[in-house]
């Protein structure tokens, strides 16, 4: 089996090269969220994808993005100081990697946006799996962990949706959006793919900006979501 990988990948370098691509994957950013690149004179930067090894940002000055800038990246109250290298330009995105070491940026990684990794590892469970509604096309994206999002399909129309994270759980439904968290401690069964709604939730008396956020961000990363949904559902929370 190694010689057939050094066949298709090359060399030890080749392998090693690839081992570490397949350990970085990008997380994408919604477009109105609020993480940035702003450079060391002071021009920000809004950010679209973020990994290990680099980033996308967008640049709609019309001004040529520098080849080589040093600044800092800001996610919320975190920031990172970072050496970018412009290596793709494609209309007013840029793709650069990082020049300098990026042990502090995994650190911000593993913090912020641990949640949206394992978004990117939903998956579509089968109609089997999911629980009947009265009325439209039920949808149901789950990975272990408790990460989920189920939602109904009505004539194209998304007209309800649950999104979990770790015990989170934003839920769309009669026109009205509700955060709250689930209590698990008398439902320890993890061997069956449940659905949250047979958990209890506490409910918040009103959903906070970092909720809306942090919601945004998990379905701008479920992979095999269709655009369409994740726009209407994103849409759903930008104007709470």
């Amino acid at each position: 089996m190694k010689n057939f990988l050094k066949k298709i990948f090359g060399g030890p370098a080749e392998e090693k090269s690839f081992a570490h691509k397949q350990r970085s994957p990008r997380v994408r950013i919604p477009v109105l969220d609020k993480a940035t690149f702003v450079a060391a004179n002071g021009k920000t930067f809004p950010l679209r994808n973020l990994s290990e090894t680099g980033l996308a940002l967008s640049n709609s000055s019309g001004e040529r993005f520098p080849d080589e800038v040093s600044g800092e990246i800001h996610v919320g109250g975190e920031k990172v100081r970072v050496e970018l290298l412009a290596v793709r330009r494609s209309g007013d995105e840029v793709g650069v990697n990082f020049a300098n070491d990026p042990s502090e940026l995994r650190g911000l990684l593993r913090r912020v946006f641990g949640d949206e990794l394992h978004a990117q590892q939903m998956s579509e469970v089968d109609p089997s799996h999911q629980k009947e509604v009265s009325q439209g096309l039920p949808r149901w994206f789950y990975t272990p962990g408790h990460y989920e999002l189920f939602f109904v399909e009505l004539e194209g129309k998304v007209v309800r949706f649950e999104l979990e994270w770790k015990g989170n759980l934003m839920v769309y439904a009669d026109g009205g959006l509700r955060f709250g968290l689930i209590d698990r401690r008398d439902n320890q069964e993890h061997d069956k793919v449940k659905h949250a709604q047979s958990s209890l939730v506490k409910w918040a008396d009103q959903v906070r900006d970092e909720e809306l956020t942090k919601a945004m961000r998990l379905l701008e990363n479920v992979k095999d979501l269709e655009l369409a949904h994740r726009a209407q559902m994103q849409s759903i929370l930008q104007k709470t």
